[in-house]
C-alpha cells in the first residue's frame, strides 16, 4: 500500500495494487466500455474514484450521443472558445478516440504527472 497521486487529477490516493481486491477503486462500478477504454487507450495507472466516475460518464455520454456532424452542434460539450482559440473538452477527446500527442489541455489519454 502506498500513497500516490491520481494520474489524471493529481489528488492524493492510497493505491493497493498489490491487494487490488481491497483497493478503494474496486468500489466503483464501471461500464465494460470504460474499462476497455482505460486499459487500451490511456496510459493511466491509478485513478481516484472521482476520476473513475468522470471517465465512466464521458464514455457513457459517447455511447448515447453520436459525435456531432457539424461544428455548430459541438459547442459547449466538445469545445469552448478562450481568447479566440478553440479549446477541446475531455468529452471531445473521449469521443475522438485517440491521443493526437499535441499535449492538449484536456487530454484524457496521457497522465498529467
Amino acid at each position: 500500500m502506498k500513497t500516490q497521486a491520481c494520474s489524471y487529477c493529481k489528488a492524493p490516493i492510497t493505491c493497493k495494487a498489490n491487494d487490488i481486491t481491497n483497493c478503494d477503486c474496486q468500489s466503483v462500478n464501471l461500464l465494460p466500455e470504460t474499462v476497455h477504454f482505460l486499459q487500451t487507450k490511456t496510459n493511466h495507472n491509478c485513478l481516484c474514484n472521482a476520476c473513475l466516475h468522470r471517465f465512466d460518464q464521458w464514455v457513457q455520454f459517447g455511447l448515447n450521443n453520436p459525435f456531432p456532424a457539424r461544428m455548430s452542434q459541438m459547442q459547449p460539450v466538445h469545445f469552448y472558445t478562450e481568447n479566440g482559440f478553440f479549446v477541446f473538452t475531455e468529452q471531445y477527446h473521449v469521443h475522438k478516440g485517440y491521443c493526437c500527442e499535441n499535449n492538449c489541455r484536456h487530454c484524457v489519454y496521457q497522465s498529467k504527472i
